[in-house]
């Protein structure tokens, strides 16, 4: 009769509930999908009105365009000469709103069907509706504040009527550099990371999902290697999209991490 090696059985049962686990946790937490986006550092993305485009723009000076249904880029918007910083669409969605930086300073607007530039004005103020407001929740019900350190760690939660705290955002170990509202309220979603060093030199980031009355923090989000420089909720609240200092954008199906 053979007899098998207990501590030998021991480590391989250990080793799969391991394996288990981290595949569990995988699973549950890995991105659906990871896109390397432009090469280098991802600066801004913007859904569509509709929910039906993505936009990116980034170091490389250009911006693509990313059909959310297979999470493909179709198009690619040339012409910036220098890092394109900021981008928004126009509320019918006709029109790509993009700024840059030192000579390409000032509005860059687009049309989305064709890519052509449409006009450029020197004025940045002219972008009435550039970064959309994110300080505000949807259902008007709360507001973002910063802890007032120029390099925040910390988002305090007000009720946008009273002024009253309602909580406060902690546990991120560099700056905050992004945040946005789920579409249907009650959480946010924070993206951290230190960027003052020139990249790719620059701490790893995580995105964070918290309950916004309670202040609980109910994902973490930790699959980009660079900070996180910005991040979006698709319209219908589905997807969750992350951009980075890593040069990727990075999405979550939202009711595949809350668990719902």
């Amino acid at each position: 009769m053979r007899f098998v090696n207990s501590r030998l059985l021991q480590r391989g049962v250990f080793t799969l509930i391991a394996l288990f686990l981290a595949y569990r946790w995988y699973g549950m937490t890995g991105p659906d999908f990871k896109r390397r986006a432009h090469g280098f550092p991802v600066y801004d993305i913007a859904f569509s009105p509709d929910g039906k485009i993505l936009a990116s723009s980034g170091a490389d000076k250009l911006i693509r365009l990313w059909d959310v249904r297979t999470w493909r880029p179709y198009a690619v918007i040339s012409g910036h000469t220098e890092f394109v910083s900021r981008i928004a669409f126009s509320p019918d969605g006709k029109t790509l709103g993009s700024i840059g930086i030192r000579d390409d300073r000032g509005v860059w607007l687009w049309d989305v069907s064709t890519g052509e530039l449409k006009s450029r004005n020197p004025d940045e103020s002219s972008f009435a509706w550039g970064t959309p407001n994110r300080t505000i929740s949807p259902d008007g019900q709360y507001r973002v504040e910063t802890d007032g350190a120029s390099r925040f760690s910390t988002l305090i939660i007000n009720d946008a009527y009273s002024k009253e705290n309602i909580c406060a955002l902690e546990g991120h170990p560099d700056q905050i550099n992004a945040w946005a509202f789920y579409p249907r309220a009650g959480i946010i979603a924070t993206g951290g990371g230190f960027t003052s060093h020139p990249w790719p030199v620059n701490a790893r980031g995580d995105v964070r999902l918290w309950d916004v009355k309670t202040g609980m923090r109910i994902a973490k989000l930790k699959w980009h290697w660079g900070a996180i420089s910005d991040l979006a909720f698709s319209p219908d609240g589905q997807w969750l999209v992350t951009a980075s200092y890593d040069g990727t954008i990075q999405g979550w199906n939202v009711k595949r991490i809350l668990g719902r």
